[in-house]
């Protein structure tokens, strides 16, 4: 089974097309928020804000890490203890911010290491933009990311190019979308072999 059969159909248009030729991408739900800007940050400004998105993503990966606990050892049985009473503090955390509206809604979006597209009923994004993406709902902290918009009439998708991306925050958003590629596979395979 291809991971297009997995993931199902997705609008795309020949500028898309273009621009993102057949590397790695997510596709999914993610809590976004949009603002145009009358320019894109300078780039010494662009070096701080890249800096604290590999964090993001660092943290991400991190609480997606599953450690593999051995359930004899003592100290391997505290440390998953103290996992668990984590990732119940961050669940709640999470539906806290999610309740008092700091996390806005989710929306389908495409994401790739270049650009982000969306479907977009009301059109008016056109240029300069910056772009808050929550990566993680447990992880209050969106990715920063800016870049130029633009409304494409006959998909009706919104597709924002990417500027000012450094290397090592291009190589962790792969990495992050490699991963969630990775689940994909996985969780069909399982549910082949369980039925």
């Amino acid at each position: 089974m291809t991971l297009h059969a997995l993931m199902g159909p997705f609008r795309t248009d020949a500028a898309m097309s273009q621009i993102h030729d057949k590397g790695l991408e997510f596709r999914g739900k993610l809590p976004l928020a949009l603002q145009l800007l009358p320019a894109l940050p300078e780039a010494q400004d662009l070096l701080v804000i890249n800096h604290g998105n590999e964090q993001v993503l660092r943290s991400v990966m991190m609480l997606e890490e599953k450690p593999d606990y051995d359930d004899s050892d003592p100290i391997h049985q505290e440390l998953k203890r103290q996992d668990q009473k984590l990732n119940l503090v961050l669940e709640l955390l999470s539906t806290l911010l999610v309740r008092f509206n700091a996390v806005p809604a989710a929306r389908e979006v495409l994401l790739t290491d270049s650009f982000m597209s969306f479907a977009d009923v009301a059109p008016g994004l056109q240029g300069a933009c910056e772009i808050q993406l929550y990566m993680e709902p447990s992880l209050p902290r969106p990715l920063q990311l800016f870049g130029l918009a633009r409304f494409d009439q006959e998909s009706g998708v919104t597709i924002i190019t990417f500027q000012g991306l450094g290397r090592t925050l291009i190589d962790l958003l792969n990495k992050y979308i490699f991963r969630y590629h990775r689940r994909l596979v996985a969780s069909a395979v399982a549910g082949k072999q369980s039925t």
